[in-house]
């Protein structure tokens, strides 16, 4: 019964129903006619909640299941259709590469070789004389397969890998001109990167390129990519030693493996050109502009050694000069030599150096550093050191002034011997052992001339000439020796005449072994010198030395004196003198049944020393002369 169904115009009917539903929907008893009533009524009003629009859930439940099934269906027949068409489309492409290859023979290969290459290659290379002059002639083809890329070209063209009997040699691309989805046109070739490395009959040479980091490089007119360079950084090749190992200069490298022609190399950095330079065959490098670069000089004296970085200076990587120094008050009045400076100059640095000087192991003291300039003082080491060696009692003058005699001592044996004074000539250093017989000279230690001083000497108010001088380094020896002419000493004189006259005779009479017969005369001879000299003196000993060299010169028949005479008798002390004789010997031979004649010139200086009561000779010095017998 529902509401509609209630009976109208009557108030109290209606009260009656309404209070039967009321009470249906408290009673809690089953089988009771209220709840009955009640439970129908409810499932009624329900029912009509419900089922509101069924008819129109149904149909969209329909129309949403058909939708679904119709996209399933349509992508399913695409997919299929288009892998359907990118398989017959394949074909077909293969179809084209296995006609394209058929209809090629070697030349034609070649034609494509010398078409595609200057397309392909690098633009840096003259690609298409490479093709025409070198790649081209030696083109070789066998049986050629294909393989198709899977990853397609740039352009996203298929791409086919071919190979000449089982090796690479190039790649095709090809396309086709497609106007709708499923319309296709013909399939073309696009290019043929041909594989350089096929070409193993040709060699490529490699070139590697050092420049500045961050320069931008050039190769036959075509800019280079950045992205092109090594990762590793490389050394600059102008470094200076003394930088080396040391984190300046960075460098960019650039190997080039497919350039066949020497190229053309140009680099700039911050808008300057780089200056190139080789150097070795394919190594090329750029130079630092010479803004990114300084320079030092190193002036220190001749003898003190420079020090850039703790590295010598060398001229194997610095550059040296010599200059003129400045000359000290020592040096007024001298020669005017002025002391010579070492000026060094080291470039290409890029970082801060530290700079030093040294003489051995002595630190030098630097006097400026103005703009790299660096200039050093000059040491006492570097000062000359002058010896004098004079007659004693004679006067010194160095450099036009008279040197004090307390800054004299006097000269030993060993400072006269092997000088430049007569002495000089003698092994003199042990003459000491004679009382009295060290030769009365004077010894002067001079230093801190900055140049060659100007020395001189006197003996009596006359000028005594200059025996000898020496310059070794900073080290300078002068010499004064007596002069003759006073002494006179007939005793003297005689015996150093009999001396050069035994000594004549042992040269002459030589070649004892060659004629036994001879023998005795020889050591007569040789024993007549010894007699005349001190046993155990270096005079002595050299005589002994020289018998065997003696005895292998050849013996003459007979030989003549025809002059000595006794020059210079120079008086050393009561106890040693010496005496120069000159002579002149003929002498006569036989070679091989012929006479031979021959002169001997010269002169034979010697020592005479008054040993134990008795005149000896303690030394001599045999002089023959220039192109005269020996």
């Amino acid at each position: 019964m529902s509401e509609n169904n209630l009976p109208k115009n009557n108030p109290e009917e209606i009260g009656k129903v309404k209070n039967i539903i009321s009470m249906s929907e408290t009673s809690g008893k089953r089988g009771d006619v209220n709840s009955k009533i009640g439970i129908g009524l409810d499932a009624q009003f329900a029912g009509k909640e419900r089922r509101r629009h069924p008819k129109a859930n149904a149909l969209l439940k329909g129309l949403l299941a058909y939708f679904s099934a119709a996209v399933l269906v349509i992508g399913i027949l695409t997919v299929v259709a288009w892998r359907l068409f990118e398989i017959r489309e394949a074909g077909r492409a293969d179809l084209f590469v296995e006609n394209y290859i058929a209809e090629k023979d070697i030349e034609g290969w070649r034609q494509q070789l010398r078409l595609n290459l200057p397309n392909t290659y690098p633009a840096y290379e003259d690609a298409s004389k490479l093709a025409y002059d070198v790649l081209s002639p030696v083109l070789e083809l066998g049986e050629i397969t294909y393989l198709r890329r899977i990853t397609p070209s740039a352009e996203g063209y298929p791409v086919y890998e071919l190979f000449s009997d089982g090796t690479h040699f190039a790649a095709l691309v090809i396309s086709d001109s497609s106007v709708g989805l499923f319309s296709t046109g013909e399939w073309q070739a696009v290019r043929v990167e041909f594989d350089i490395d096929f070409f193993d009959s040709v060699e490529f040479p490699e070139y590697r390129v050092i420049l500045p980091a961050g320069a931008s490089l050039t190769v036959n007119g075509a800019a280079i990519d950045p992205a092109m360079k090594e990762k590793k950084r490389a050394t600059y090749p102008a470094l200076s030693i003394a930088e080396k190992g040391h984190d300046v200069a960075p460098c960019d490298i650039y190997v080039f493996n497919d350039v066949y022609f020497l190229p053309e190399l140009s680099a700039t950095l911050e808008g300057a050109s780089l200056v190139c330079e080789q150097m070795g065959e394919g190594e090329y490098f750029f130079y630092y502009p010479e803004s990114a670069m300084h320079s030092i000089s190193v002036t220190v004296p001749v003898g003190v050694d420079a020090y850039v970085s703790g590295i010598k200076l060398t001229e194997e990587w610095a550059s040296r000069t010599e200059i003129d120094g400045e000359l000290g008050a020592l040096d007024d009045g001298g020669t005017g030599t002025l002391p010579r400076l070492s000026v060094w100059t080291v470039g290409n640095l890029f970082g801060e150096v530290e700079v030093e000087a040294k003489i051995g192991k002595t630190e030098v003291a630097l006097l400026s550093n103005e703009g790299g300039n660096y200039k050093f003082d000059t040491p006492a080491e570097c000062k000359y050191t002058l010896t004098v060696i004079l007659p004693t009692g004679a006067e010194l003058f160095v450099n036009g002034k008279a040197i004090a005699a307390n800054d004299k001592t006097s000269a030993t044996a060993e400072d006269i011997a092997y000088g430049f004074t007569a002495l000089g000539r003698y092994e003199v250093s042990e003459l000491g052992v004679i009382e009295g017989g060290v030769p009365n000279f004077d010894k002067y230690t001079l230093t801190g001339y900055l140049a060659e001083p100007n020395v001189t000497a006197k003996l009596g108010g006359v000028e005594l000439p200059l025996a000898g001088k020496s310059v070794s380094g900073y080290k300078m020896r002068c010499d004064f020796d007596y002069t003759a002419g006073d002494v006179f000493d007939a005793e003297r004189i005689a015996a150093a005449e009999k001396f050069a006259e035994s000594y004549l005779a042992y040269i002459c009479g030589g070649g004892a072994w060659q004629d036994p017969a001879n023998e005795k005369a020889f050591n007569d001879n040789y024993n007549a010198i010894k007699a005349q000299m001190i046993e155990g003196t270096a005079g002595y000993v050299g005589v002994m030395e020289s018998y065997r060299d003696v005895n292998l010169m050849p013996k003459y028949d007979s030989f003549t004196v025809d002059s000595k005479t006794a020059t210079d008798l120079v008086a050393y002390t009561e106890k040693s003198l010496s005496c120069r004789v000159e002579f002149s010997v003929t002498r006569t031979r036989t070679v091989e049944g012929v006479q031979q004649t021959d002169t001997l010139t010269g002169s034979i200086s010697v020592l005479q020393v008054l040993y134990k009561g008795e005149w000896r000779v303690w030394s001599f010095v045999y002089s023959p002369a220039e192109n005269s017998g020996q």
